[in-house]
């Protein structure tokens, strides 16, 4: 296996609680992915031109759970648009809006 850094609190339970610092080697990218301690991950994206309904997968999947997913709209037209997600998994999420307006999204979600 690999080798992980751990911290033990002191005076939680008889031993201590373990919180890992340490986990699988970051993703610099536009789609990356990073370890955060307390065995959380963290990943983001790009969707450079998306359109309503489309399919977004992750850059690799969430071991367990999603707990949040982001969305920001960077406005390069004039079109007012509602952008949000459904079908939230480990795997990735489908894009809605009410508008195609072609404007980049930048997302982030958190999980573990």
């Amino acid at each position: 296996g690999n080798t992980r850094l751990f911290l033990q609190q002191e005076g939680v339970g008889a031993a201590g609680a373990d919180i890992q610092l340490s986990g699988a080697t970051p993703t610099v990218a536009t789609s990356g992915s990073t370890f955060l301690p307390g065995a959380l991950i963290l990943k983001w994206g790009v969707l450079a031109t998306p359109s309503d309904g489309d399919p977004v997968t992750f850059s690799g999947t969430f071991p367990n759970n999603v707990f949040a997913l982001t969305m920001a709209e960077s406005r390069n037209g004039t079109t007012n648009s509602a952008t949000y997600f459904t079908a939230l998994a480990t795997t990735g999420f489908t894009y809605k809006s009410s508008t195609n307006s072609n404007d980049a999204v930048h997302y982030m979600a958190i999980g573990n």
